[in-house]
This record gives C-alpha cells, structure tokens and sequence, in this order.
C-alpha cells in the first residue's frame, strides 16, 4: 500500500505544496478500515520514507512560500501532531514539497502507473 500512497502523494505534490491532512486523507482512502490511531502510525511511517527517500521536505508556508525545516523533520511532526486531540486539520502540523527527485518519481509514476496492487509499473524496465 504504501507505494500507492506515497505515489499518489508525490503526484498531488506535482500541482501544489502537500497539507499534512491531505496526506492523512489518502493514507484513509487507500484503507478506510483504520482507526484514527492507525492512521496516525501509518501516516508517519509514508512520511517518513518519504523524507528518508529525499523525495519531499517537510516545513512551514509562510507569506515567503515554503520554508523547509532541513533538520529533524519527523521528530517535528511527532511533537506537533502529539498536541492535537484530533486529525490534523487544514494548515496543521506541517507542509510537504516535492524535491526534485520526488518530481521526477512522480512524473514517472504518471508515464508508468502500476497495473495493480504489488505489481511493476507498466512499461517500467525491470
């Protein structure tokens, strides 16, 4: 699942800078059966490989733009989404911006979408 995720993540952050409740939203769709606290997990975990991948960095918008926090971003998401009682909403927590090799996965994924769960992406070259 969480390559069709995180697919699907890097494809939206062609358009536009990525809410952390967006990514929350489509962690849910791709399992609706997950509880609140699983999607918080499971969140945090597409997140993270994500940020570990180099494919996104996590930060703030300002009245600037995007400004990325380079440092230690999941402990920065951690510690603010521990203060919501709830989901994070619109705005809250963080933003995600596509790097340029998350760009270029995601323009990939869109010359290549995967024929099904677990399977290459078509005309991929293995």
């Amino acid at each position: 699942m969480a390559t069709r995720v995180i697919d699907e993540l890097l494809l939206r952050g062609l358009d536009d800078w990525l809410q952390l409740a967006e990514v929350v939203f489509v962690v849910g769709s791709a399992d609706p059966a997950l509880s609140k606290d699983e999607k918080k997990v499971r969140t945090l975990e597409v997140v993270s490989e994500m940020l570990d991948g180099g494919l996104v960095e996590a930060g703030d918008v300002t009245a600037d733009g995007f400004v990325s926090w380079r440092l230690s971003a999941i402990n920065t998401i951690i510690d603010r989404w521990s203060r919501l009682e709830e989901l994070p909403g619109i705005g809250e927590v963080c933003w995600l911006a596509n790097t340029p090799a998350g760009d270029a996965a995601a323009r990939t994924v869109a010359l290549f979408p995967a024929a099904g769960p677990g399977e290459p992406r078509r005309g991929a070259v293995s």
